[in-house]
């Protein structure tokens, strides 16, 4: 006897890594329609929406979880994932399903990111030391040479910190401030002293 899925609303096998890998397939298909100088044809329209149609609905089914590396390097995939992950947001604030402000406060009290939908901060701090720009719901940390910007959801950027001495607490107070819906205002500048 089949197990029951534990979402009514996945279908079949949309596991995140088959959805993941299944968009990635799609978006090599039509990058190479792209080399065909195909753009415009059929195949290429129709492997283009497979795969923004896949990561979207990755997105939608796993808004908690980080983009999966197969997602990552592709702008398209990466914002068809994005699309997902806004559309699911908005559906739970409709539905009345977002936690409400004394919930917030007291998770952020207990640093329990997962519960919240964002990332670990040493999974962040990780990412920037490898060079990654991290996406934390539309907020984004790049990291250059040794120091990191800050972008808000309105495009203005901030000197962050420098990448050696960005520490777990800066992003725990970064990530209080995102899981408030407040962007970070916050610029400091390090003397040395």
């Amino acid at each position: 006897m089949p197990r029951p899925l534990e979402n009514p609303e996945r279908k079949g096998d949309e596991s995140l890594f088959a959805l993941a890998l299944n968009a990635r397939c799609e978006y090599a298909l039509m990058r190479l329609r792209i080399v065909a100088d195909e753009i415009g044809s059929p195949a290429f329209n129709h492997h283009q929406a497979q795969a923004n149609r896949l990561a979207a609905r990755a997105g939608y089914l796993y808004a908690g979880e980080p983009i999966p590396t197969l997602l990552r390097d592709g702008e398209e995939l990466e914002d068809a994932w994005n699309d997902g992950v806004k559309k699911r947001e908005e559906e739970r604030r409709a539905a009345g399903e977002q936690i409400r402000r004394p919930d917030i406060e007291k998770l952020i009290d207990e640093k329990d990111w997962y519960a919240l939908g964002l990332p670990f901060p040493e999974q962040i701090l990780w990412s920037l030391k490898r060079g990654d720009r991290v996406r934390i719901r539309w907020h984004f940390l790049t990291p250059d040479v040794n120091s990191v910007t800050y972008g808000n959801p309105y495009g203005e950027a901030t000197f962050f910190g420098t990448l050696n001495e960005l520490s777990v607490g800066d992003l725990d107070v970064l990530l209080a401030d995102i899981a408030r819906g407040q962007p970070w205002r916050r610029v400091r500048y390090r003397s040395g002293e």
